[in-house]
């Protein structure tokens, strides 16, 4: 399967975690049982670790600002996604375990960010000998 699926996928995936959050913060209760709401956030969160081992090129969808805004989501959601899971567990368990899903979750959303800054403090992406 190509990189563009997999970028839709987690799109969609980010998309229906985000609506069970704020559904969730809305109403005050869970909408779906418990543990389809943990099964949802560790599958949130292996899809993220899957996804960043994965590799591969997918077309940029060209027509307009509807086309932007996908291609706007689509960079966005796969960085939301560890976040978003951590915090739907952590809403939906009142146990040890809620706490496990949140760092995990934060950890992983954290990950890309610190890499970048380490890369940069390092100088890496430049020649050497120059």
């Amino acid at each position: 399967m190509g990189y563009y699926f997999w970028s839709e996928m987690m799109a969609a995936l980010t998309a229906l975690l985000l609506l069970l959050l704020i559904a969730r913060l809305l109403t005050g209760r869970l909408i779906l049982p418990t543990k389809a709401y943990t099964f949802l956030s560790f599958a949130g969160i292996t899809a993220y670790v899957v996804f960043l081992f994965a590799s591969g090129h997918w077309s940029r969808p060209s027509g307009g600002v509807s086309a932007e805004i996908l291609v706007l989501w689509l960079m966005i959601a796969p960085m939301l996604l560890p976040l978003v899971s951590g915090l739907l567990g952590w809403a939906a368990l009142r146990s040890f375990w809620r706490w496990c899903l949140l760092g995990v979750g934060i950890g992983l959303f954290l990950l890309p960010w610190v890499a970048l800054l380490v890369v940069y403090l390092v100088g890496g992406g430049r020649a050497s000998g120059r």
